[in-house]
């Protein structure tokens, strides 16, 4: 699998100027919006790399899950970190549980296919799902990504 140190993605001058120009004009037309609106500009594309990130109550059930996406080509690898400690709210208590975080990588047209079976396997009512776009990422990482992903397919 391979490793190391993601690096910025690099632009051209035009591209940085551009985004630049772009956001600067929409917080002076919009005010406020401004910044909904550079979010907006920012949005991932459908194959840009996101993580998805959740928990489960234990180590056997998020390795069930984490190894049916990686067989599915939902996702190119699934990072399992033990040993968790929650405190949140449920039904009106605070609580806290020992959980197991689950990193997913994979590529934003696949995100939601990713939720759905995340939810179909999980035995929480509620799980955190939670997608975040990658900023910048190893070019032959996502590389790696991309091929071992499944392009998103209408169903």
């Amino acid at each position: 699998m391979p490793r190391g140190c993601a690096r910025p993605r690099r632009r051209d001058a035009r591209q940085r100027l551009s985004l630049v120009t772009l956001r600067a004009a929409a917080i002076f037309l919009l005010g406020g919006m401004g910044y909904v609106f550079s979010m907006l500009t920012n949005a991932p594309q459908p194959d840009q790399a996101v993580m998805v990130y959740t928990t489960y109550p234990s180590i056997v059930e998020a390795e069930r899950a984490g190894r049916a996406l990686v067989e599915q080509h939902l996702c190119a690898c699934a990072n399992i970190l033990p040993g968790m400690i929650s405190h949140y709210w449920w039904q009106g208590t605070i609580e806290r549980g020992e959980e197991v975080v689950m990193l997913i990588k994979t590529r934003n047209s696949l995100a939601e296919r990713v939720s759905t079976a995340v939810k179909e396997m999980h035995s929480y009512a509620t799980p955190a799902l939670l997608v975040i776009p990658i900023e910048s990422v190893d070019q032959g990482y996502l590389d790696w990504l991309m091929a071992e992903t499944a392009p998103a397919t209408k169903e």
